[in-house]
Order: structure tokens, then C-alpha cells, then sequence
């Protein structure tokens, strides 16, 4: 079998992924022996293949990511050198020496760091070509995800399976409210004056003391901005999409609503402008010296800096970097660019306004659900104007008017994920039963969202036409049944596992 002139860099991936390798020989080209502890995750958006590797190069130990490349001089064509994203990579892995460069300069970091590599073809376990044929086989069986019991489980009743989904839905939602409380108690920490008294002198060890118990009342969580910074956090995190909740957040942290609140009350400049410029500054957009052919971006980006300096100097939290964005592989309306102006809008709209107390009183209205839903949809659904009516990101002109910034999807998971768990924190905390009923009802009644790869997969393997997945709930208890369940194969745990595993001497099953 002949290996193909172009081999495209997945087969290397399923190289290293798989270590069709001698490991016990691997050396880096200035001759350290190198060990691979762990190879990483595989990264899917841009920046290095692998991420959080683990790999002792010589005597040391390095955690970090690793890109692989054909052959050496791909690190430079591909101005990896300029770009902080490839700043933690710790191993250059590529298939072969270029045979037609005599002298290759080796690797280096935009912080300017070298980096080791590790040419695989010396080392391979098998000449190439069937190491080719068998990563072709490996990423063939890879690529049928299969849940267990499919081809199985066409005996088990419907009603078990929507029952069983309807529990799991409720366990999901219940995540998410623990994630909140636990957020929410922090913020309260954070507000707390805590006078730390010196630990008893008959303690030798500070380690001996006990650690104290927290306890909390319903005073402590009383306070507006805990709740509403709670729910700019949440909103901040949906707007990041599943790429870029991370950077999100951590910006929601950095530029808290307190913080907001105290730059807002000097005045000046438009409110929308000044709140664009805390965002973006604080994001790194506004550091790059990129020159930029649209005027109107020029003439944008020199307000928000103008501005973004004076805040500068009483900001003294974390300035995040450009490359902790994510573009790659989205869509431009999923642009984190145009989810910070988006979130500009929604903050004027809100800054002023208490806005836990609008989401509570949306619950407690006696309009119908649909009536709750649609006040909801309409105070979270922002439109584009200004500048983010014809640009995606900075420079990048639309080729067609953009009518809104948050459009009905992204709503609708901002409900799912943030307005419905806090409302029903809320609720518990401050033991609201009519709260608590209505923010079910709607969580029950919610219509379902565009399906994703998770919910394909369980309908043609498990649901069929037994269950149409039409409300939102039933999508979430499927996600929960195929996290923790089906990938985990927790199998002995679900309740249809139970039934297609089921030994016929067991007493379940006589």
C-alpha cells in the first residue's frame, strides 16, 4: 500500500492522539529523550492541536499545549511565531525533516521562547503506510458514536423512556441551580466585612484550626446587586456561546456591575459608547495597533480609546488578550465582537432599572405563560444600530444590513440557562411557592431549540418516534441522559439500562 503524496494533518493527529510510536525511544531534535505523560485534548477551534499536554522533555516536566505540523518549516509559514495563541505550546511535533532546507531556525513563541520537536517518522511502529491504513480504520470506528444499547432498547416502553427523561430534566436544572448558589454565596463572601481574629495560641499548627462554618441568612442574600450581578454573569457567560463562555465570564468578573455602576455616574459621554469602551478595553480589542481602511471603524475605535483611557486609570483588574477570543469556526453573528456590543445595549437598557425585580414580577404577573415568555423574549432581544448595524467585528463590514445583535436562539438559551435558575434560586431562598410554579410551568412549557449533535444521535439511537422532543425540558433531560449516562456508560444507573441489560434470573425480570 502506498502512503498519498499530501497527507492531510488529521492522519497526524491520530498519530499522536493513538502513539502508534516507540515511546521508549522518543527523542526531540536536539537530542533530550522525550516522554509522553498525557497527550492532551484536541482543540477544534484555532491555537494548537492539543491542549493541556503533559510531557517530560530531558529532566523537566512541562504542562502546556502541542502543535503538529508536516514538516518544520510550517511554523513560520504559518506565522505561528507572531501569534500569542501558540505562546504555551511546549512541543513541536511534525511527520518529517524538509529535505529540501539545509538549515531550518527552530521554533519560537511570540514571547519569544524556543520550543522543542519531535520528528515522528523515526519513530513510528510501522512503516508508514500501515500506520496510515490503520489510523483510516481507527477514525472510521471513531467516528461512529454509538450509544450502547442502540439496536437494543426498540422494546422498552415509551413511557419509561419519557419518564425517565422528565427526572433527568429536573436533575439538570437542579445543576444548574447549585452552580448559582454557589456563585451567589461567594458574591456574599465577597460583601461580607470578615475581621479575622489570631488563631488560639494552644493551636501549634494554624493548619490544626477547624475551618469556620459559613452559615447564611436570607438578610445576607437580600441585596439587589448580588442578584443582578449574578444575572449579568449568567447572560455574559450565554452570549459567549460554547466557545467563548470562559472569556465571558471571566470579563463579567473583571468589569462587575459595582464597577459599571461607579464609572456610569460621571457622566460625559454617551452611555452606550462608554459602556462599549469598558467592555472592549477590558476584552484587549483595543490594543492592537492593526491600521484599518474603514473610516468609520477608525473613527470608532478612536472614541472607544479616548474613552477606554480615562477608565483605564481607576480599572485594576485583568485586561484580557485578543487571543482569548475565539472567531474560528463561527458564525459572524456568533462573533464575540458583536456579543460585547450586544451586551452594551442590554446594560443601557437595564443600568437604572431594577432588573431582579422585573424578572421576579414577570413571574408573579397573572399573564399566561406565553405572556411571561414573550415579556422575557422582548426585554433580552436586542437589535443592531450604530456602528454594529454593518460590522461583525472591528474593520469587518457585513455584506448585508444585521437587524439584531440577540436574536430569538440565543434568547431562548439565556432563559433556559440563566433567567429560569436564578428565578428558582430566588424562589427557594426566600421560599416564593407562587414563583417557584409559575417558573416551572414556563420551564415545562418552553418549545424546543434548535437540535444539536447530542440530540440527533439520541433520537435516531434511542427516542425514534417514541418520544417527539418538542419542548425544551425533554431536550435537557436527553443532554443529561447522554452526558452522564450513555458517554459515562453508567448503564447499570439509567432506568433503560436497567430494562435492555437486565439479567431474565433477575427478580426485575422473571
Amino acid at each position: 500500500m502506498r502512503t498519498p503524496r499530501h497527507i492531510h494533518e488529521r492522519f497526524l493527529h491520530f498519530i499522536w492522539q493513538n502513539k502508534y510510536l516507540a515511546l521508549d525511544d522518543l527523542k526531540s531534535l536536539d537530542g533530550q529523550r522525550i516522554e509522553i505523560i498525557d497527550i492532551g485534548v484536541p482543540n477544534r477551534d484555532a491555537g494548537p492541536d492539543f491542549r493541556s499536554a503533559e510531557v517530560r522533555i530531558g529532566r523537566k516536566l512541562y504542562q502546556g499545549d502541542v502543535e503538529i505540523h508536516h514538516d518544520l518549516t510550517d511554523w513560520q509559514k504559518h506565522f505561528h511565531s507572531k501569534d500569542p495563541k501558540y505562546n504555551r505550546v511546549i512541543l513541536h511535533v511534525v511527520l518529517r525533516w524538509h529535505p529540501r532546507k539545509a538549515v531550518v531556525p527552530p521554533p519560537k513563541t511570540q514571547s519569544g521562547r524556543d520550543i522543542p520537536t519531535l520528528v515522528l517518522e523515526p519513530f513510528l511502529t510501522e512503516p508508514l503506510p500501515l500506520v496510515w491504513q490503520r489510523a483510516i480504520l481507527d477514525e472510521r470506528r471513531d467516528r461512529v458514536q454509538t450509544i450502547r444499547c442502540y439496536g437494543k432498547n426498540d422494546e422498552v416502553s415509551p413511557q419509561l423512556i419519557k419518564s425517565w427523561i422528565e427526572k433527568l430534566a429536573v436533575e439538570r436544572l437542579e445543576l444548574k441551580i447549585r452552580r448559582f448558589d454557589e456563585r451567589l454565596r461567594e458574591l456574599v463572601d465577597e460583601h461580607r466585612l470578615v475581621f479575622k481574629e489570631p488563631y488560639p495560641r494552644y493551636y501549634d499548627d494554624p493548619s490544626e484550626i477547624p475551618p469556620p462554618i459559613k452559615e447564611y441568612t436570607q438578610k445576607d442574600f437580600s441585596k439587589k446587586g448580588l442578584w443582578e450581578q449574578l444575572l449579568y454573569e449568567g447572560i455574559m457567560e450565554g452570549l459567549g456561546y460554547s466557545k467563548n463562555q470562559e472569556p465571558f465570564l471571566r470579563l463579567a468578573r473583571n468589569i462587575s456591575l459595582e464597577f459599571i455602576h461607579q464609572e456610569m455616574e460621571g457622566g460625559g459621554e454617551k452611555p452606550v459608547l462608554k459602556l462599549q469602551a469598558m467592555l472592549f478595553g477590558a476584552a484587549g480589542f483595543l490594543g492592537s495597533k492593526k491600521w484599518y481602511d474603514d473610516a468609520e471603524t477608525r473613527k470608532y475605535l478612536a472614541s472607544l480609546r479616548k474613552v477606554w483611557g480615562k477608565i483605564r486609570k481607576q480599572y485594576r483588574r485583568e485586561v484580557l488578550h485578543e487571543a482569548d477570543w475565539q472567531f474560528f469556526r463561527l458564525r459572524p453573528q456568533n462573533f464575540p465582537t458583536v456579543r460585547l456590543a450586544a451586551m452594551s445595549f442590554l446594560l443601557d437598557r437595564f443600568l437604572g432599572k431594577d432588573w431582579m425585580r422585573e424578572v421576579i414580577q414577570t413571574f408573579k404577573s397573572e399573564d399566561g405563560r406565553e405572556d411571561k415568555l414573550s415579556v422575557l423574549r422582548t426585554v433580552l432581544t436586542v437589535d443592531a444600530t450604530g456602528y454594529w448595524a454593518e460590522h461583525f467585528t472591528l474593520g469587518r463590514r457585513s455584506h448585508h444590513p444585521i437587524k439584531r445583535l440577540i436574536g430569538l436562539e440565543r434568547v431562548q438559551d439565556i432563559i433556559l440557562n440563566t433567567v429560569i435558575p436564578v428565578a428558582l434560586l430566588y424562589a427557594r431562598i426566600f421560599k416564593d411557592s407562587p414563583v417557584r410554579r409559575e417558573v416551572l410551568k414556563l420551564y415545562e412549557n418552553l418549545p424546543s431549540a434548535e437540535p444539536n449533535s447530542i440530540l440527533n444521535t439520541m433520537r435516531a439511537q434511542l427516542l425514534k418516534a417514541h418520544l417527539p422532543v418538542t419542548f425544551a425540558y425533554l431536550q435537557q433531560g436527553t443532554i443529561q441522559l447522554h452526558k452522564f449516562y450513555c458517554v459515562e456508560e453508567r448503564c447499570g444507573e439509567c432506568e433503560i439500562g436497567k430494562v435492555v441489560y437486565a439479567s431474565p434470573e433477575s427478580p426485575e425480570n422473571p
